[in-house]
């Protein structure tokens, strides 16, 4: 996100980010500084290993920030071949297929020869999905399926200047030129939100190339049809984007960045829940009508915030559910709700209530899916698809006795939800002793929760994973702005996900303002004897308000005792 300077106490836009990858040791992000002397300009910010340029960060003239955009790019068209496997029909006539050979050579094996089919709605994919079976088309029985040949048609396909875009950041000069540069990006699709140093301007656009669809696109369709075919992509000019908002900020967290009134419908929509881009707009919102300007920290606090918005409606209606029977409670059971009525719905990494909560939903969760569904596989894939929160969310809030899901479908008894809550309740109880121990003082989040920073493949080896593993215990949970993504159906509580790396750049850089802040998950370096191997670690651990000072690297030109200088001949 990124606040005009209207609000800033440098007087000068403020710019955070921290996006969210799967954890890795060593970190997917790595640190440069890269000085341009012959256009007298520098990039600073995060790069990939290996890779010498920069993807997220600063130069002289501009600061900007990158996330996913979330939209879906990829359509499949169920597709209908001759016997001969060279044909394909189309529009009423059979149409031939592009096939070449590609070889694939296997190290240690015999090489490979692959068959490619293409079309016009892309190439033939099913020998990638060995084994897929994919619903009858409409005309056949609904219980019926079959192996059926898929064309798969991305627009990430499309010839793209990705590495161009980020090339030319450095020449970029106007706010309309670093707009210009990314309407070549064809995919992934990309938020990108940044400040114009020069003359202080605000903006957001988003890079990419998206499908105009004739057809919903949550599901392959039939490519036999023409009026299923793909129409085009939305013109660059007009993909989503904004320049110096009336309200004098910019939030997007993989979130929806459209209004209903948009003109071209973006079908399937993918966008990640709402609930960050929300919780961080409230905050800028709040301290904006208090009259109090923002500072470095207050950003660095908005990225570790740990508010969690099931905790509020949900969470209430599932105690008031139980409250006629909290006097019979056992004693465990009693101390864990009293926990949860004085809970303010911060996962900080010292909250009891937190774990309360979490290990409490997780189990009403997995109760109210057993009731209906009949693999255990398919359950844990429901509890962690990716709107499961917005079921709890709308679902939870007002939360019948009778309600389906409380009701076991395998039982010829009703059941009530009362009755499921006070069961998940104690399985809850049960979960936390056994992993925590029975003196709830232990039941802190940080306890419960741990980051875990897998090295491949050092972590998969017995012998020598305690060298190469890193983890720690954190708060934070999926819907917090500090996000920590686990499996809602295992009961190991690992973070997997999170913020790998953060920064916030204040475009003020004079001496007596504020510096801006960096840093990265883990460390720099990949040996792990190293001291960089870990040593942002502890900083993360820390709510990452040990982050580095972010000094323009023109103004910083012997940063250390190790300099890599990479010369283009």
């Amino acid at each position: 996100w990124v606040i005009s300077g209207k609000y800033t106490v440098d007087g000068k836009p403020l710019l955070a980010n921290d996006p969210h990858l799967n954890n890795s040791t060593p970190s997917t992000w790595y640190m440069i500084n890269i000085v341009v002397s012959d256009v007298d300009n520098y990039f600073q910010g995060m790069s990939f290993p290996g890779t010498p340029l920069g993807f997220i960060g600063r130069t002289k003239l501009f600061d900007w920030t990158i996330t996913a955009g979330c939209v879906d790019l990829l359509d499949y068209y169920v597709m209908t071949l001759n016997d001969e496997g060279d044909q394909y029909y189309h529009d009423g006539q059979w149409k031939k297929l592009d096939i070449r050979k590609e070889t694939l050579q296997v190290r240690g094996g015999e090489q490979v020869e692959l068959e490619v089919k293409s079309s016009h709605l892309g190439t033939i994919m099913n020998e990638g999905f060995t084994g897929l079976k994919l619903l009858a088309l409409s005309d056949q029985p609904a219980d019926q399926s079959f192996d059926l040949p898929m064309a798969m048609n991305w627009t990430g396909e499309e010839a793209s200047a990705t590495m161009d875009s980020f090339l030319d950041i450095i020449s970029a000069k106007t706010t309309q030129d670093f707009m210009a540069i990314w309407e070549n990006h064809r995919a992934p699709l990309l938020n990108l939100v940044f400040v114009n140093k020069e003359n202080d301007d605000i903006a957001y656009i988003s890079a990419g190339s998206i499908p105009i669809r004739t057809h919903e696109g949550t599901y392959p369709v039939d490519g036999s049809l023409k009026e299923n075919d793909p129409v085009g992509t939305i013109p660059p000019k007009q993909m989503p984007r904004i320049i110096n908002p009336e309200r004098g900020f910019i939030v997007t967290a993989n979130n929806k960045v459209i209004s209903e009134d948009y003109p071209y419908p973006l079908h399937n929509q993918s966008w990640g829940m709402k609930y960050r881009a929300a919780r961080i707009t409230t905050l800028i919102e709040k301290q904006i009508e208090a009259g109090v300007k923002f500072s470095v920290q207050d950003m660095v606090d908005f990225q570790n915030d740990n508010y969690e918005i099931l905790a509020d409606l949900p969470l209430k209606r599932m105690l008031q559910l139980i409250t006629p029977d909290i006097n019979s409670l056992p004693k465990l059971e009693k101390a864990m709700v009293s926990k949860l009525l004085k809970w303010d719905a911060i996962c900080s990494e010292d909250s009891i209530a937190a774990s309360v909560f979490r290990v409490w939903l997780h189990e009403t969760l997995r109760i109210m899916l057993q009731n209906h569904l009949p693999d255990e596989t398919i359950i844990s894939q429901v509890m962690n698809y990716w709107t499961i929160d917005d079921f709890i969310l709308l679902h939870f809030k007002d939360l019948q006795d009778s309600d389906f899901w409380c009701d076991n479908s395998k039982t010829t008894e009703a059941e009530t939800c009362s009755a499921l809550l006070i069961k998940s309740l104690g399985i809850a109880g049960t979960v936390l002793t056994e992993k925590l121990g029975d003196n709830m003082s232990s039941w802190q989040l940080k306890n419960l929760i741990t980051s875990t920073h897998p090295h491949l493949p050092g972590s998969e080896i017995p012998g020598i994973k305690s060298i190469f593993h890193l983890e720690y215990g954190r708060g934070g949970s999926s819907n917090a702005p500090n996000v920590a993504l686990m499996n809602r159906y295992s009961r190991e509580y690992k973070s997997m996900g999170s913020a790998n790396m953060k920064m916030v750049m204040n475009s003020n850089t004079s001496e007596s303002a504020e510096k801006s802040l960096w840093g990265i998950d883990t460390g720099q370096s990949g040996h792990p004897y190293s001291p960089h191997y870990n040593d942002f670690l502890l900083r993360f651990r820390d709510s990452g308000t040990a982050l580095l000072d972010m000094i323009p690297p023109v103004d910083n030109p012997n940063p250390g005792k190790e300099v890599l200088i990479l010369r283009f001949e």
